[in-house]
């Protein structure tokens, strides 16, 4: 998906909403010309399915 960093604050801020628990783990960022590519992981739990402690 290529996206502007607009978009990516866009998507980042509504993903967010949707989900109880969220976290992202960045495991690549490469710089090529004048794009970036990043690789991640996102951790997350539903509303419906939240861990209680």
């Amino acid at each position: 998906m290529l996206l502007k960093f607009n978009d990516i604050v866009d998507f980042f801020d509504g993903t967010r909403k949707l989900y109880h628990g969220l976290s992202f783990e960045f495991t690549h960022m490469i710089e090529a010309d004048v794009s970036v590519i990043t690789r991640y992981t996102l951790y997350r739990n539903t509303i419906e399915n939240q861990i209680k402690k």
